[in-house]
């Protein structure tokens, strides 16, 4: 019964690989359409630039995701100011995330979830322009925080 339910295991899988490379080629034809000039990645990631800024479109298990790098690789004592800056984001920015990765780089994301990539390519343009205002509101706070504050303010 095994050797039975391992080809449709193997024909389902290939199936759903398929369908996750249209629905980016879908992505890929939207960005280029809007004018952006995408290009993939090795992982099926669509990268595309916007306002000098290098953002980039994948899928996740259960919806979709653009997000953009704001600062990379910081020094580890600027961590605490990364998570700080983070934090702030999360709090006062609607519809995106912003997060720290394990090399201490500081990223925005948006997500949908539960959704097919028509319904994520209606909100990209609105979605992207989320993630710039978020990613300079968090370069400009990340370097806020480094500046020296005078001992009387």
């Amino acid at each position: 019964m095994a050797s039975t339910t391992q080809p449709i295991t193997v024909e389902r899988q290939d199936k759903q690989e398929k369908v996750v490379c249209d629905e980016i080629k879908r992505a890929y034809e939207f960005l280029a359409e809007e004018g952006f000039r995408p290009s993939y990645e090795e992982d099926d990631t669509v990268k595309f630039r916007v306002e000098g800024v290098t953002a980039r479109l994948d899928r996740l298990d259960a919806g979709y995701r653009i997000y953009i790098w704001v600062l990379g690789e910081l020094p580890e004592e600027q961590r605490p100011v990364s998570y700080w800056t983070a934090n702030y984001i999360n709090l006062t920015q609607p519809f995106v995330r912003a997060g720290v990765t394990e090399d201490n780089s500081l990223i925005v994301s948006y997500s949908m979830m539960g959704s097919d990539i028509s319904q994520f390519l209606e909100t990209l343009i609105d979605s992207v322009n989320r993630l710039l205002f978020a990613g300079r509101k968090a370069n400009q706070l990340f370097n806020d925080q480094l500046k020296p504050k005078p001992l009387n303010s």
